[in-house]
């Protein structure tokens, strides 16, 4: 690169001595056909040198080129990793926000279900006892320890009189009211005694 500078420098230094400058055209006043000869012998000399400064450059530019290209290419992988690996985690928090969200409507609706159901059975406790544990009139069975379907099954059958012995016709008019949800909540409910 230094080479390259001061060959620039002597091409300068030539080109200012041989009488290329506009002062010195009109301070001296020279034969046409000597200035032609002149201007050809800096030619000759200049030109072999702009060669090797054009040569040189370009050696240069490959040279700085061949360093950099690796590095260009090592950023360019660092940067995908990068970005794959961000977006691996962005995911994974996506992902774990959406299941503290559904959790937590579950424990929501859990806890709106348990007090609903709370309200629900407190109709039901007068004759079944506080959970569940009673017969009811001293008529029917005890509930408590049945599975949420089994609940639900009897519950829906009084419903629709497709279930019940003595205790059918009292039990129509406990559940006549209740909805399809209302039934799951209480059956939930009654389960967990």
């Amino acid at each position: 690169m230094k080479k390259a500078f001061y060959s620039l420098v002597v091409v300068m230094m030539v080109l200012g001595l041989s009488g290329c400058g506009d002062e010195k055209k009109a301070a001296a006043p020279v034969k046409e056909s000597a200035s032609e000869s002149a201007l050809d012998k800096v030619k000759q000399e200049v030109t072999p040198v702009m060669e090797t400064v054009q040569q040189e450059a370009t050696e240069a530019m490959d040279a700085v080129e061949k360093e950099v290209a690796p590095m260009v290419d090592k950023a360019k992988e660092t940067l995908q990793e990068a970005k794959e690996v961000a977006n691996e985690q962005a995911q994974s928090m996506q992902e774990s926000v959406e299941k503290s969200v559904e959790e937590a409507k579950q424990l929501v609706a859990t806890e709106d279900n348990s007090a609903k159901g709370a309200q629900l059975y407190a109709k039901c406790a007068a004759c079944h006892g506080k959970n569940a544990e009673k017969k009811a009139l001293n008529a029917s069975q005890i509930i408590q320890g049945w599975s949420k379907e089994k609940i639900a099954d009897a519950i829906r059958g009084y419903k629709n009189s497709t279930y019940g012995g003595a205790m059918k016709a009292v039990m129509i008019g406990q559940v006549a009211t209740l909805s399809d949800e209302d039934v799951e909540i209480l059956a939930e409910y009654i389960s967990n005694f």
